[in-house]
């Protein structure tokens, strides 16, 4: 059943880089349609990850093999998200001056806790990965600080 947890990181790992086009798009003329939109799809991701954090560990113990492909979900589900931070990073000087800067920070401090508790999931069921999965979660937490503070 390692092929249902790699498929959820995966469909978390699209979502984000769907939202990072969408952000990717925002300018002075859409923000106002684009933001809305960018936060909106936060929060969906954000309540994906809760359901699938609440199924963690339902088929655990899994094989040395299922643990490196579980492991290598993450790190590209990682990648996605950093992307997507990133980007929103880097608008920040547009997006600071619209009324969406508040909601922005706020579903951004509420993806935190979903993604230390989908990371301590993770870690849970691939001991043989611990290194690795600890030091993407790390990466995925300093980007993740980073555009919270710019946003709250």
């Amino acid at each position: 059943m390692a092929q249902a947890r790699q498929s959820s990181l995966n469909v978390l790992s699209n979502w984000a880089t769907n939202t990072n086009e969408l952000a990717q798009s925002i300018d002075l003329e859409n923000h106002d349609t684009k933001l809305p939109e960018v936060i909106d799809n936060i929060r969906q991701e954000l309540t994906q990850i809760t359901e699938d954090t609440s199924k963690a560990s339902e088929h655990a113990p899994y094989t040395e093999d299922e643990q490196q492909a579980i492991s290598q979900s993450y790190h590209k589900f990682v990648q996605s998200q950093q992307v997507l931070l990133n980007t929103l990073i880097g608008k920040h000087e547009i997006l600071s001056m619209t009324p969406f800067t508040a909601p922005l920070g706020t579903i951004l401090t509420m993806l935190e806790s979903g993604f230390d508790a989908l990371g301590d999931a993770i870690l849970e069921e691939v001991p043989a990965c611990d290194q690795e999965v600890r030091g993407k979660r790390d990466q995925l937490d300093s980007t993740l600080g980073q555009a919270i503070d710019l946003y709250s």
